[in-house]
């Protein structure tokens, strides 16, 4: 990992790069942790503004997405190399997304009035970046990541994000080959979320919105119901392309308040494919995945959820989950998978850096809106001419009409309490 400080774009606005270094080997079998503890100095307090892919020239069509996550405070980090996703190592711990992208993205820039705090008593010490590679032909080097644009200008609330959706490796998590419109769907019911966060949880502000299948997904909505009924969506895309992932504004900034339910819904087409989809990292897997951007932050990482086994096993007539591979696929065994998905008791799982707990739950039909609004989040910083939060509305982009200013993973450990010595100061960078 390299911590890179570089010229400020605007006056008052740091910026860093942190980004993989180009001695990481990305092999072509295999997934690997290149796991480098970053030596930067801690340099003050401040909040992240904006953040924006940082894609090494000649990688674009290799680099498949970034997450950049804290770890837990008290976690025991090691600079050796490791395997990601490996339930024993220290890079487990470190699951509270600070920012996600994929390819055909850009960036996303916060609210005035929110920011991702860094430095702060209570704030992660360290952060994981995990890069994700679709390397079909053989081993390179890449120094791709994040780079995040700072300032020492407190914001009044402080950024989360939630991850939603199914479980990325499940057993029911699979889609039969020649489907023409098959779903997968992720339940999350924020009832236990205190039990998680360790005190009461406040509403949620959602103010931007990210979604993520591979290449089979055609759709992806997360909708919001409350006391039982559907009260909107957080995100929505019925034309989904794998190739433009992009953040997004809400339209309009929605509460999710503690008892309501959110449910993501993701279509798949495998009209060109011969054998089962599963679940996973690959990008010829699959996922259904949605993070929403809110504030006030909380302890919850991840509120995931999969179809329950022992009923989904029965429907199917199924001794095992491989026994998926051997089923004679047609339009009744993909609607009977279909309607056994959909007919089956989700059980949910919310995380925490710390902990989880468990619940359960069903799911609801989703109304369609009789119309639907685009609004796109993303930015282009460099050709900014002013700082975020500036009266050139020109240089800045809108938030909500009034915005002023085989897969391969390689994971690396940085500092994040290192971005803001010369910002707090004053001085230029």
């Amino acid at each position: 990992m390299q911590c890179e400080r570089r010229p400020a774009l605007f006056s008052g606005l740091g910026v860093v790069d942190a980004v993989l270094k180009e001695t990481c080997p990305v092999l072509r079998l295999g997934v690997m942790d290149a796991v480098l503890k970053e030596t930067c100095p801690v340099l003050g307090l401040g909040v992240v503004d904006a953040f924006e892919p940082v894609i090494q020239a000649g990688n674009e069509m290799l680099v498949h997405h970034i997450l950049l996550y804290a770890c837990p405070s008290d976690v025991s980090l090691s600079s050796a190399p490791g395997e990601c996703y490996i339930p024993n190592s220290a890079f487990f711990q470190c699951w509270q997304i600070l920012a996600a992208w994929a390819i055909g993205g850009k960036g996303l820039q916060f609210p005035d009035n929110t920011g991702l705090s860094l430095g702060a008593p209570g704030d992660a010490v360290y952060g994981k970046l995990e890069v994700h590679y679709n390397n079909p032909n053989g081993t390179f080097t890449d120094s791709s990541g994040v780079r995040l644009y700072y300032t020492n200008n407190l914001r009044q609330f402080d950024a989360g994000v939630l991850e939603v959706g199914a479980h990325v490796v499940d057993p029911y998590v699979f889609i039969p080959p020649q489907a023409q419109s098959y779903h997968l769907y992720g339940l999350c019911k924020t009832d236990k979320f205190r039990d998680v966060n360790g005190q009461d949880v406040a509403d949620m502000q959602v103010f931007a919105y990210f979604l993520h299948t591979h290449l089979a997904g055609r759709a992806v909505e997360i909708a919001h119901f409350r006391n039982g009924s559907q009260i909107g969506f957080l995100g929505r895309d019925m034309t989904f392309d794998f190739n433009l992932q992009e953040s997004r504004y809400m339209e309009n900034i929605t509460t999710v308040r503690m008892g309501d339910t959110i449910q993501v819904d993701c279509t798949y087409n495998t009209m060109d494919r011969t054998s089962v989809t599963v679940g996973g990292l690959g990008t010829m897997q699959e996922m259904c995945l949605g993070f929403l951007y809110f504030y006030p932050r909380n302890n919850i990482s991840n509120c995931l959820s999969s179809p329950n086994l022992t009923y989904t096993n029965q429907a199917l007539n199924l001794s095992s989950p491989s026994d998926i591979n051997s089923i004679q696929w047609s339009k009744d065994t993909i609607d009977l998978a279909q309607r056994t998905i959909r007919m089956a008791n989700q059980s949910i799982e919310i995380y925490s850096n710390q902990q989880s707990v468990s619940d359960s739950g069903s799911l609801s039909n989703i109304t369609e809106p009789a119309s639907a609004t685009c609004n796109n989040a993303t930015f282009d910083l460099p050709a900014a001419t002013s700082a975020p939060g500036t009266n050139d509305a020109s240089s800045v982009p809108l938030f909500n009409s009034a915005r002023s200013g085989t897969l391969q993973c390689l994971t690396a450990l940085l500092g994040l309490s290192l971005l803001f010595l010369q910002a707090a100061l004053g001085t230029n960078m």
